[in-house]
């Protein structure tokens, strides 16, 4: 089967593209926090002793979880993007951007020195889940599409 790519679909891989740097960024800022807090690899994490008096090394932790967490759903976060991306580019270019934008934001939130347990949670960080969501809803209408012709 020979399809052609719709003609918004560089929108689709510019986001795709804007999400590695976005991991970088995170990449970047949990190794300013690991520097910080002296934790030496190959350790992944603070100890809970470690932490218990040392701020540095609780905000490593939280730096190292947001990190992970947007490693954890990145992948199925692509998946949505280039899929639903197929048949609705620039709304799912959109969702992306907006998914972007909220893991940004829940970064900044997870790892502010000023909040305790992970409290300075930005809830726009929360938003993300919206459009991770809708970006598999068109995935599965793109795939549905293409099934029933």
């Amino acid at each position: 089967m020979a399809f052609t790519l719709p003609a918004d679909y560089g929108y689709v891989l510019a986001t795709a593209t804007a999400s590695v740097f976005v991991n970088q960024w995170y990449a970047i800022r949990t190794a300013q926090f690991r520097k910080q807090a002296q934790v030496p690899y190959p350790n992944s994490y603070a100890t809970a002793a470690e932490m218990k008096d040392n701020k540095d090394k609780y905000l490593f932790n939280c730096a190292q979880r947001a990190h992970a967490n947007f490693s954890e759903h990145w992948p199925a976060f692509l998946v949505g993007l280039v899929g639903g991306g197929l048949q609705y580019p620039l709304l799912s270019a959109g969702m992306g951007g907006v998914w972007l934008a909220a893991r940004i934001m829940y970064n900044i939130g997870y790892t502010r020195a000023d909040k305790e347990k992970g409290s300075g949670r930005n809830p726009a960080g929360s938003i993300a889940y919206l459009p991770e969501l809708g970006l598999h809803i068109l995935t599965g209408m793109t795939a549905y599409s293409m099934i029933m012709g």
